[in-house]
């Protein structure tokens, strides 16, 4: 079983310790010494260690993988020392603020011969891995991406919630050729509803919405294929019948996304030549982000 220790123990490094927890050894965890925090692992997770100093956990040779869940603008800094200090590293998405750091630490990684692990989350949901299936056997000539949801505010909406749409079509479809802001409009904070529309080499448009100021919580994806319709709405999916012209449940989830984005990582850090795919996939996120004036 590796030993992995994690960084930063806010709402989502607490999702990640639990999982974590059930497939690998968490020997450490450290933050910046919310009491409120450190006293929720002791009452919780009695036998991994609190260390506030990041330097103890980074050069620590016991430790093999490095997981961090930080604030994005010290994504880069942290990674680049577990990376030059030989750790597997996972990093919640998104990998930098911008593409020059994002390339560096892709490099570094495959240079070290060491994981470069990036929490695009949603490419590890199951209904994800059903669409990557059909487009094999049916031509996508136009997908959209609706996500509604409350928060981030502080957030660069782009860097934090773009970033995932990105992930899942440029997996899909290779870079865009183009990728517009349509409108945006300030509610709460800045950007809080955003449209986007990009195009890829096979002539396919996608659409992407995004409403971080909504009264619901929903994600879901509408997808035109050569032959059917389906519509994903988070963990199911719909097919529309040609012949009843009624929507039918095609497939649904069993697992969550991140119980099986974590043990992709534990599976890749055990390999002996390294996967990188991941890695490769959020350095063209951030090339799309940037190219496209988004990081501006």
């Amino acid at each position: 079983m590796k030993n992995i220790a994690i960084v930063g123990m806010g709402n989502w490094g607490k999702n990640l310790i639990y999982e974590f927890n059930k497939i690998s050894n968490i020997m450490f965890c450290t933050s910046t010494g919310n009491s409120k925090n450190i006293l929720w692992l002791k009452k919780n997770y009695p036998n991994i260690k609190y260390v506030q100093e990041f330097s103890n956990v980074v050069n620590n040779p016991l430790i093999d993988a490095i997981v961090i869940a930080t604030p994005i603008n010290s994504h880069y800094k942290l990674v680049k020392k577990s990376l030059e200090c030989g750790k597997n590293v996972f990093v919640e998405k998104p990998l930098a603020t911008n593409y020059k750091n994002a390339k560096n630490l892709y490099d570094l990684a495959k240079n070290n011969d060491v994981s470069l692990f990036v929490g695009h989350i949603f490419l590890y949901n199951q209904i994800f891995k059903k669409i990557q299936n059909i487009i094999k056997n049916e031509k996508i000539e136009f997908i959209k991406f609706d996500w509604n949801k409350t928060g981030l505010f502080s957030q660069n909406i782009f860097l934090d919630l773009l970033s995932h749409e990105f992930s899942l079509a440029i997996n899909l479809f290779g870079l865009p050729i183009t990728a517009k802001l349509l409108y945006s409009e300030n509610l709460y904070s800045k950007n809080d509803l955003i449209c986007i529309e990009s195009k890829f080499k096979n002539q396919v448009k996608c659409l992407i919405n995004i409403n971080r100021c909504s009264n619901f919580k929903r994600k879901s994806i509408t997808i035109k294929c050569s032959k059917n319709i389906y519509v994903c709405e988070d963990n199911t999916m719909y097919r529309l019948s040609p012949k009843t012209l009624q929507f039918t449940n095609y497939f649904k989830t069993d697992k969550t996304p991140l119980e099986i984005e974590c043990k992709e990582f534990i599976k890749n850090i055990k390999l002996t030549k390294k996967d990188f795919s991941n890695a490769k996939n959020a350095v063209n996120v951030i090339n799309v982000l940037e190219k496209f004036g988004f990081l501006k």
